[in-house]
């Protein structure tokens, strides 16, 4: 009776225990997140900025530091190099914004571009910066595996990184200052920021220290970066990141940046509005669209001009470079599924495809498409003659970055996350690679790991569902990846006014007990009368200033 067959997975019955006089559907919620205590509620549900650790947490912080505050001394060169990503383009936007608030005025960017240079620091790059006369590199969003390279320059450079990607103890370098999420001090818990989230540590932490002569506070202006790349980059939206995407969004609602501002007007966002929905799926996306198709100096122009006129130009600009995007987007898509599906590897237990059309800059987000769409860690690539350029998306099941470590004799160079990563196989090794992955994962995934899950926070009772209880819901944002919209359950719902809506009638709108419902692309036959269980998130429509409850059908099952 169901779209697709899912699997329902609750994740926990309806909480038992009353903490803080909370409904006992919201205890659920927040257990499942791994809030249980009463301080941990209490934290959770009013974030308080003075909860922000102590950026002395983080060994390192105050090496670097020095080291920046020597640099301003003595009046030497800096460079940040950064990365084509919301992540990276916002970490070098902040260490400008924090360089110009602290009076250091020798400092250029650096963003590579994606198809020429590649992910992080590249050895021509450098070579340029030394030839330039940098004494300082700072790379934000990258650096953390560069290990060969660091230590080839750092008798002609200092280098300093601000990474946030996962360690290798080969890799790592050792002639390099360092601060990351994961390097803390003995007793502090390991953190999971984004690299921007770690650069604002650092700013903190500057501007805290009386050699700057800096007033205590003003590293909240840079919270407006940091939100985005919290969101954007998906880290987990708990804890530490919590507070700095809550008061992030906070600073970008009031933001003095006119980039932000026009950027904004052509997504058509009320900034004074903004929520984690805008940053992720339409800013974010327009940020990261330059990267892809061209070249990110354009985006992180955007965050550096003071110019009204010319953010409205590049706005424009990469607002039209985000249309191009989702119509190659769209295009790809339909030929990766068609080759899918025309395949015998229909049924393997991870997806590798690679086209010479299909452009380094969007192979993740087909990718992440195809993965949703099949249950399968995916890898799509470019063929660009010499090598595949590919991008990796996973499944809970399986770490993407162990499963590629595994099979490192036969790439270029990888790197990432359990969920993502970048790769490049070079065509020699191309069907050895293929070959050796797809043992790899086998021996790692079970077949019911493919089956897609819905994933539902608590059961509750229609009665439950009230005004009040979307306030409630609402204080659980900002929503995104560890903290994503509550999904309830309800079983043995009575539906009626069943009609289908929609260009296609692809869509079907019944109504349970008062509240209307609606289930996108769904072809189940239903019809007035039925009983059924569904999975479904709540929120607010409104139409013609007019606000109701709206059931968001995720899945449906028939009530057995």
């Amino acid at each position: 009776m169901t779209k697709k067959d899912k699997n329902w997975k609750i994740l926990s019955e309806k909480s038992e225990k009353e903490i803080l006089g909370l409904p006992k559907w919201l205890v659920s919620i927040l257990s499942n997140r791994g809030i249980k205590t009463e301080q941990e509620i209490s934290s959770f549900l009013d974030p308080k900025y003075e909860e922000l650790l102590s950026p002395n947490s983080f060994t390192g912080i105050d090496d670097v530091t020095d080291r920046i505050y020597k640099s301003l001394i003595e009046k030497e060169k800096i460079v940040i190099y950064g990365d084509y990503d919301v992540d990276g383009i916002t970490s070098t936007a902040l260490m400008y914004d924090l360089f110009n608030t602290i009076g250091i005025n020798k400092f250029e960017t650096y963003i590579p571009h994606r198809e020429e240079e590649g992910y992080g620091l590249n050895e021509n790059a450098i070579e340029e910066i030394i030839k330039e006369g940098a004494n300082i590199i700072i790379a934000v969003d990258c650096g953390i595996t560069s290990r060969d390279l660091i230590d080839k320059y750092s008798k002609k450079v200092d280098f300093i990184v601000i990474d946030h990607h996962e360690i290798s103890k080969e890799k790592i370098p050792q002639n390099a200052l360092i601060i990351h999420p994961k390097l803390v001090i003995k007793g502090a818990k390991e953190q999971y920021l984004s690299a921007c989230g770690m650069a604002f540590f650092l700013a903190k932490n500057i501007i805290d220290d009386k050699r700057f002569k800096q007033k205590s506070g003003q590293e909240k202006w840079l919270l407006d970066l940091v939100a985005l790349s919290t969101i954007c980059d998906i880290v987990p939206l708990v804890g530490q990141n919590r507070i700095l995407a809550k008061y992030g969004i906070l600073v970008l609602s009031k933001t003095k940046r006119v980039g932000l501002m026009a950027l904004a007007n052509v997504s058509s966002i009320n900034l004074k509005e903004v929520g984690s929905y805008d940053i992720g799926f339409l800013i974010g996306p327009r940020i990261n669209a330059s990267g892809r198709l061209t070249h990110a100096k354009k985006s992180l122009e955007l965050f550096l001009t003071n110019s009204k006129v010319e953010a409205i130009k590049i706005a424009s600009e990469l607002n039209k470079i985000n249309m191009e995007r989702q119509k190659l987007t769209e295009k790809i898509l339909n030929e990766a599924k068609a080759e899918i599906e025309s395949s015998d590897n229909k049924d393997h237990e991870i997806f590798l495809l690679s086209n010479k059309n299909w452009p380094r800059g969007v192979v993740g987000i087909i990718a992440s498409k195809i993965s949703d769409i099949y249950t399968r860690p995916t890898i799509i690539f470019e063929n660009d003659g010499e090598a595949h350029h590919g991008s990796a998306r996973s499944i809970e099941a399986l770490d993407i970055t162990e499963a590629l470590s595994e099979c490192e004799d036969c790439l270029i160079k990888f790197g990432g996350h359990a969920k993502a990563a970048g790769l490049s196989v070079s065509n020699e090794k191309w069907i050895l690679f293929k070959d050796k992955l797809l043992e790899i994962v086998r021996g790692k995934i079970k077949k019911e790991d493919l089956t897609p899950i819905v994933k539902i926070d608590t059961e509750i009772e229609i009665n439950d569902i009230s005004d009040k209880t979307i306030e409630t819901i609402e204080k659980l944002e900002p929503f995104g990846y560890g903290n994503s919209t509550p999904v309830f359950m309800t079983k043995g719902v009575k539906i009626d006014g069943v009609k289908r809506v929609g260009a296609s009638k692809e869509h079907i709108k019944f109504m349970i007990d008062k509240f209307s419902a609606i289930s996108f692309s769904d072809t189940t036959p239903l019809k007035d009368g039925d009983i059924i269980d569904i999975a479904y998130s709540l929120r607010y429509n409104i139409w013609n200033e007019r606000k109701n409850i709206e059931i968001r059908v995720i899945d449906i099952k028939e009530t057995v």
